[in-house]
């Protein structure tokens, strides 16, 4: 059987947290996977394992 839903992942940087949030394309439901705190020094990267 297929599963046909489609996940979106989306980053939004605000102010003192940047959340990782997956959005359901079917429902469009939304939860944050994880707030990272922002730190003076530039996140270039990070994994979402």
């Amino acid at each position: 059987m297929a599963d046909d839903s489609r996940f979106v992942v989306a980053i939004d940087v605000g102010g003192t947290f940047t959340d990782v949030i997956l959005i359901d394309g079917r429902t469009g439901e939304r939860g944050v996977l994880r707030r990272l705190q922002r730190h003076p020094i530039s996140l270039s990267a990070f994994s979402l394992v």
